[in-house]
C-alpha cells in the first residue's frame, strides 16, 4: 500500500507515517530481481527493515516466485 492510499483510506497523517518508518519492525521493503545465468534465470528476493536497513531475509531460487 502506498503512502497516499494509506492516508486516503485511514486518514493517517504524514507525520505518523514518517514516525513508523523510523521505528524498527514497522515498515519492511522487499525486492525481487533476476540475474541472467547460463542455464536460465536466478531469482533473488531480499526483505529489509526500513528503519534499520538490516536485511531480514535473502532467498534465491531457480524458479519464478
Amino acid at each position: 500500500m502506498t503512502v497516499a492510499e494509506l492516508v486516503a483510506k485511514h486518514g493517517v497523517h504524514q507525520t505518523a507515517i514518517n514516525t513508523w518508518k523510523r521505528r524498527p519492525d514497522h515498515v519492511w521493503c522487499a525486492d525481487i530481481t533476476y540475474i541472467p545465468m547460463r542455464r536460465g534465470l536466478l531469482y533473488l528476493v531480499a526483505i529489509m527493515d526500513r528503519a534499520t536497513r538490516r536485511v531480514l531475509s535473502l532467498r534465491r531460487s531457480n524458479s519464478s516466485p
